[in-house]
């Protein structure tokens, strides 16, 4: 009886511990038990629309690994020209990143550096759609912890790219939100500043973030 109750004490004091530890971002969130047919890898989506502060938890949540000497590696696509070398969010936070051409770089970079335990891929949006595959991978077969930002909607409100897929396959989705420039109320659409129909158009000047009432479409 008396070991018994020692050892859920244990337990408690650990598990306090280790809310603390990560709080304080001295470790990084300790991965949940999952099904074994999950593994121990997982997936985390950060979506939403332009301004809504997408990079930046990105940043914050590879970032924090550092604390506990844990390998990363965070990815950007080669199309995304804004900050070469850089995934950069607008308060000025920014990681080295490793820019690619297709999903698959980032495959075979992993499996040429087996060290690393975290990932971190920025504007998800742009890649092609074998990401999904890809990233599956790395959380099922190699174990590793994937954290993916990027757009769940285009300018006229339709799913962008491969980053439903994302959600579907992830662990964890965080819808981030900006404020909308005409109102102030909690936005959820990218608008269009620009006369530009393609789906694809680079850069932070064209477009602004707006609510349901304020959207183009």
């Amino acid at each position: 009886m008396i070991s018994h109750f020692f050892d859920s004490w244990s337990r408690q004091l650990a598990i306090k511990l280790d809310a603390w530890l990560i709080a304080k971002g001295y470790v990084p969130e300790r991965q949940q038990v999952r099904d074994e047919n999950e593994h121990n890898g997982r997936i985390i989506v950060i979506t939403g629309e332009m301004f809504s502060g997408k990079t930046e938890e990105l940043i914050r949540l590879v970032r924090r690994n550092v604390f506990a000497k844990v390998s990363f590696a965070t990815f950007k696509p080669r199309r995304d020209t804004r900050e070469s070398g850089l995934v950069k969010c607008r308060n000025g936070h920014h990681l080295e990143a490793i820019e690619v051409g297709d999903s698959k770089e980032i495959l075979r970079h992993i499996v040429a550096h087996p060290e690393i335990r975290v990932v971190g891929v920025d504007e998800a949006q742009f890649f092609d759609e074998g990401i999904v595959e890809v990233l599956r991978t790395l959380a099922d077969i190699r174990h590793i912890t994937v954290i993916v930002a990027g757009l769940d909607m285009d300018f006229e409100g339709k799913p962008f790219g491969p980053v439903p897929g994302l959600m579907a396959i992830a662990s964890e989705v965080r819808k981030v939100h900006a404020v909308c420039v005409e109102c102030g109320r909690t936005a959820a659409y990218s608008r269009r500043k620009v006369p530009d129909t393609a789906q694809i158009v680079v850069g932070y000047d064209g477009y602004e973030a707006v609510c349901r009432a304020h959207r183009s479409f």
